[in-house]
């Protein structure tokens, strides 16, 4: 049994209903990072509120364009 730090905030038990497919491809991802299928979920949901709060969701079609434009070699003075 694994002792959580003295300095940790305490956990709140939440249950989530997840598709069968869904819960394949997180235990999936969890066994490839090594940790345990919550700490996983926990982990996306400390990225996804983080991006949420200070950052503002764009599409992927411009996110692709701004890579394209900005990889693209520019005229150089000679």
């Amino acid at each position: 049994m694994q002792v959580p730090p003295l300095d940790s905030e305490p956990m709140v038990p939440r249950g989530v209903r997840l598709p069968v497919s869904i819960d394949a491809r997180v235990e999936a991802a969890a066994k490839a990072a090594g940790v345990k299928p919550s700490t996983w979920i926990r982990q996306c949901i400390e990225v996804g509120l983080t991006e949420q709060e200070h950052d503002r969701p764009v599409s992927l079609a411009a996110l692709r364009r701004a890579i394209a434009h900005a990889t693209q070699e520019s005229p150089r003075a000679a």
